[in-house]
């Protein structure tokens, strides 16, 4: 996604020629958002050093995107993880508990 002056251009509407532009509202039907497992610390194989509390914070900010410019209707995948034991079931529980405003505790 490519935030400008003139406008925010996500990549599949710039392809179709749709563009959102200041000062014209659209509303989003819905966001759509996929959560991967696989950003956290302990995943074997990206390394990306995020930890729980980081991804606790962009899912309840996407939660909150949905609500500003969609009317709270969000559909959110899981995906993406290596430990299965570790960190896969604590970041899916903890999207789970973002999309019900119930946050957990680390």
């Amino acid at each position: 996604m490519h935030n400008g002056q003139d406008g925010i251009n996500v990549r599949l509407a710039h392809e179709f020629g749709l563009w959102a532009r200041p000062g014209v509202s659209m509303a989003a039907q819905i966001l759509v958002s996929q959560h991967g497992a696989d950003t956290h610390r302990l995943d074997p194989l990206a390394h990306l050093e995020i930890s729980i509390d980081a991804q606790r914070a962009a899912h309840a900010a996407i939660h909150a995107l949905a609500h500003d410019h969609a009317r709270g209707r969000w559909l959110l995948t899981g995906g993406g993880g290596y430990d299965l034991v570790h960190v896969v079931p604590r970041t899916w529980t903890h999207l789970r508990g973002a999309r019900a405003w119930l946050p957990l505790s680390t």
